[in-house]
């Protein structure tokens, strides 16, 4: 049986007082049968190979044994390796430098965002824009104000109904040449 190369890009680890050591993190998903578990920054992105190509009941199945184990709730958003790859090569900002006004992020989203969405979409307060979306994934630019940025994540999440995490792209580049060694 053949194995597929997978990302787990986990929500809310190590912030609000949700800290769990990287390498608890590990064991965690090694105790479910996953195998070359490892993990990337203290951000919940963990790297895993499987022989099950559910992703949504891997999800769900994933998320289940945290909350257990951790007691609180930890989303999950799997992509396979060849998906991050496509994320970096379909990136609206691609080649875009930053600079201290603003951030490229990538969001991952639990279900596509409405096919109405007109883009560029800019959020109502101005804070961040939506530029492209493939699928579900939303390419967003950040504005930062004071040196923060918008909320992003409980806009789209209040606003579609869709649960999503981000990472900042050069992190998604960084993950994606980890996660190809």
């Amino acid at each position: 049986m053949s194995t597929s190369n997978y990302v787990a890009l986990l929500r809310g680890i190590n912030v609000g007082g949700h800290n769990v050591r990287m390498k608890q993190l590990r064991a965690l998903f090694t105790e479910l049968g996953l195998a070359h578990v490892r993990t990337y920054i203290q951000t919940g992105n963990v790297f895993f190979e499987t022989a099950d190509d559910d992703v949504r009941a891997l999800e769900a199945k994933i998320e289940a044994h945290l909350s257990a184990k951790l007691g609180f709730a930890v989303p999950v958003f799997i992509r396979s390796v060849s998906t991050l790859k496509k994320c970096i090569q379909d990136a609206s900002f691609r080649g875009d430098t930053v600079d201290n006004g603003s951030r490229n992020l990538v969001m991952f989203l639990s279900n596509p965002l409405p096919t109405g969405l007109t883009l560029p979409h800019m959020s109502p307060t101005g804070e961040f824009e939506v530029i492209a979306v493939v699928h579900d994934v939303a390419f967003v630019r950040l504005f930062l104000r004071h040196g923060r940025s918008g909320n992003v994540t409980g806009y789209i999440e209040q606003a579609y109904g869709i649960r999503t995490t981000g990472r900042f792209y050069y992190t998604v580049q960084k993950m994606l040449a980890l996660a190809e060694q």
